[in-house]
């Protein structure tokens, strides 16, 4: 048991001198053989918002890690940069007076990567708190060129998306130097950034090709829910490396090493349905998919996973026992 979902991430390195510990004593294994066999082991997420905190908890003397399993857009830095800047060009700007509000110039400036890429945010955020600044002028924040493109008034939709895809370059700069080539987590970003420019483009070209007219506010609701409901894929080579999945992943495969987070009511299988205008009523008297087929699925992952492995280890967050309380 764990009293939160981020301490059984911190948990994995103790399970790995576990393993490494019973192949030394039962197995008789020389360490070098173990790493040797790294794909034997495996780390299932049923929470797949656990993936950082998973690969972060992961210890050096992990040589290979492959990653089977999709993370969500909206869990990475990208999303949050693209919520503000849609909300400092929307709800931010004031068209009647051509001013900014201050909340709204103040998370983009904050954003790392507004810091990464100019070097006067920081400044200019703390001068516009020195001077009570509440509705700066597009000019007071056009401090250099990065901030320039940043603080220029966006009228229209297709106004607006052309204005993302341009600063999604710009951030994709900060992800292209040679020696990050090999970091997981610049991996995950970059293709943050990939997914989240394509899908902008995407709206664009129906915007100017297609005759796509929405309102500001309604096209922002719109590219939030898209954002929201992607995942990012991770595709890899179950042959090389400790692999970390979720469990839809798993299936067919087997592991000598096992350990499962989140195992709680709710993440396995994930709590609610699809949605349907069909009732649940009608579903089953007419033969077709239920809750309770989808529970029997997952029911088979689990069992068909646990079937053929040495170890075991489950961790489930005692908190979320009594939320219903």
């Amino acid at each position: 048991s764990a009293p939160t979902e981020n301490v059984q991430a911190r948990y994995i390195p103790e399970w790995i001198r576990e393993i490494i510990n019973y192949k030394l004593k039962i197995k008789n294994y020389k360490e070098k053989d173990f790493w040797g066999a790294e794909k034997e082991n495996a780390v299932v997420l049923c929470n797949e918002a656990l993936l950082l905190p998973v690969l972060h908890s992961i210890p050096p003397e992990v040589k290979n890690v492959n990653i089977t399993m999709g993370f969500p857009l909206a869990q990475t830095p990208v999303y949050s940069y693209i919520n503000a800047l849609l909300e400092l060009q929307t709800n931010g700007y004031r068209a009647d007076t051509g001013r900014y509000t201050y909340e709204a110039v103040l998370s983009v400036l904050k954003h790392p990567y507004t810091r990464q890429l100019s070097t006067v945010a920081e400044e200019l955020e703390k001068q516009l708190t020195k001077d009570n600044r509440f509705y700066p002028l597009p000019s007071e924040l056009k401090k250099d060129d990065f901030l320039e493109q940043v603080f220029t008034p966006q009228n229209g939709i297709a106004a607006l998306s052309r204005y993302i895809t341009d600063l999604l370059r710009e951030v994709a700069v900060i992800y292209r130097q040679e020696k990050d080539a090999e970091d997981i987590f610049n991996q995950l970003y970059r293709e943050s950034l990939f997914k989240s420019y394509t899908l902008v483009n995407r709206l664009l070209n129906l915007i100017e090709t297609d005759g796509l007219s929405l309102q500001a506010d309604t096209f922002k609701r719109l590219l939030n829910r898209l954002l929201t409901s992607t995942n990012i894929p991770f595709h890899g080579e179950p042959a090389i490396g400790m692999q970390v999945m979720g469990v839809l992943e798993t299936r067919n495969l087997d592991f000598r090493n096992l350990i499962m987070l989140s195992l709680n009511e709710g993440q396995l299988p994930k709590a609610g349905g699809d949605s349907s205008f069909i009732p649940y009523n009608l579903r089953k008297a007419f033969g077709m998919t239920t809750i309770e087929h989808k529970n029997s699925v997952y029911a088979y992952y689990f069992y068909r996973l646990i079937q053929r492995a040495e170890n075991i280890t489950l961790l489930y967050n005692t908190c979320l026992l009594y939320t219903s309380d």
